[in-house]
């Protein structure tokens, strides 16, 4: 066993880790932003497989949350934490979190959320087409 061939292994896997957590966080970023965009920014919003989306308690970021034992304590932990932009991960989110939403990613969640978005549609559509036949006969 040689120390300074370890130490120097770790070095390289601890640069090689960050690294790929940096790029996951930034991806994972990019996807729940388009989730929260497609939702119109809601206060609330549950999703499916257990995730919602949160607006910050001082109205200036949304965030998508996993509601999870860990993604609960992630919360209650940095809710406060203050955001820039309209979406933010913050950079002590658990790396467990961002490989979760991966993993949902690959095995069907942006499908799941389309569908929601496609019944929301449905039922706006249905919505303004007895809203315009009711303003149509009242303007009569």
């Amino acid at each position: 066993m040689n120390t300074n061939n370890d130490f120097h292994l770790l070095l390289r896997r601890g640069e090689e880790a960050s690294v790929t957590n940096e790029k996951l966080r930034g991806a994972v970023a990019r996807i729940a932003d388009q989730v929260i965009v497609a939702f119109g920014r809601p206060r609330y919003r549950a999703l499916p497989r257990g995730y919602t989306i949160h607006h910050g308690r001082h109205m200036t970021w949304s965030c998508l949350v996993i509601n999870s034992e860990t993604g609960k304590k992630w919360e209650e932990k940095y809710s406060s934490s203050a955001g820039t932009g309209d979406f933010y991960v913050p950079t002590h989110v658990p790396v467990e979190l961002l490989q979760r939403f991966a993993k949902d990613v690959v095995e069907g969640f942006l499908g799941e959320i389309a569908e929601m978005l496609q019944k929301d549609n449905e039922t706006s559509e249905a919505g303004l087409a007895i809203m315009t036949a009711v303003s149509d006969a009242v303007d009569k």
